[in-house]
């Protein structure tokens, strides 16, 4: 394995290509004392995969990590997803164009806790037949995080720039596990609580977990008109747009918990008296963000 170091979330290990190929790997039993020795006594915090390419949204106690095209994995074991305080809410969450991912052409974050991703479309294809060619369509997905309101609201514009009428199949994959850090850098593998089935109630998507710590998390989705249950988890659309027409989709996710956390309340934060003053506009844009988060 070799070692990435993010900002983000220290250092992660990446697998040997023997073992990311199917190689031989110390059996389950045998592997488990080993992960707990390597990150409890190495000072390795996570034997996950990288996140070194994650785009980062932070706001108070939230935090979401996703990939470069906005993406939180649904495979496979990494450190992307949607946070809040010590426990990691949302662990998959993508958008799929014609049953392929989109294709990621850039992304901003600049102002911390919002931000967009530009997308385009892979080449669609209905019954072996290409119904739409790639980069024909365009995907504006606006993602902003409200601490107050604890949630991730999200604003999905398509626009079509072909000059004929063109039908997207839009699909949302939606993933959620309620871990711990711990469970998120490899440390525990085992369900420490009861993490329940989701289940729609009207064009809401429902998560709940109780945990052993008594406290009872729930992730909640709101879909906008357009958008279509589909699936345990899932929710689609077919968007038919005229010649350079567009058509607009919004989700909404909101966390909460109740129990020993909410009744213990969280202490106020005390005001810092903190200001860098410098000649490079640059050090004084770092040093204000920073001073944020303190």
């Amino acid at each position: 394995m070799r070692p990435v170091t993010t900002r983000a979330f220290g250092s992660f290990y990446i697998p040997d290509m023997a073992t990311a190929e199917g190689g031989s790997r110390p059996p389950p039993a045998q592997e488990e004392p080993e992960r707990k020795r390597r990150v409890l006594t190495r000072g390795t915090p996570s034997i996950t995969d990288t996140i070194a390419d994650a785009v980062v949204f932070k706001d108070g106690d939230l935090f979401l990590l996703t990939r470069p095209d906005g993406s939180v994995p649904l495979h496979h074991a990494h450190g992307y997803g949607l946070y809040y305080r010590d426990c990691r809410f949302l662990n998959g969450y993508e958008l799929r164009l014609g049953g392929s991912p989109a294709v990621p052409l850039g992304s901003t974050c600049a102002a911390g806790d919002r931000g967009a991703f530009e997308l385009t479309n892979p080449d669609v294809q209905i019954d072996g037949r290409t119904t739409l060619h790639k980069e024909g369509v365009s995907v504006r997905w606006e993602r902003c995080l409200n601490g107050v309101a604890v949630g991730l609201d999200d604003r999905l514009i398509l626009q079509n720039w072909q000059h004929e009428t063109v039908e997207v199949p839009i699909e949302l994959r939606f993933r959620a596990a309620f871990e711990d850090v711990f469970q998120v850098r490899g440390l525990l593998r085992e369900c420490l609580g009861v993490l329940h089935q989701p289940e729609w109630k009207n064009r809401q998507l429902e998560f709940r977990y109780d945990g052993r710590d008594d406290i009872t998390r729930w992730l909640t989705i709101t879909l906008s008109p357009g958008l279509d249950p589909a699936d345990t988890a899932a929710a689609r659309a077919v968007v038919r747009l005229g010649p350079r027409d567009s058509a607009e989709f919004r989700v909404q996710l909101r966390l909460r918990q109740s129990g020993a956390a909410d009744e213990a309340g969280s202490p106020a934060p005390v005001p810092l008296d903190f200001q860098v003053r410098s000649d490079s506009l640059w050090v004084t844009r770092i040093a204000a963000r920073a001073s944020g988060d303190l």
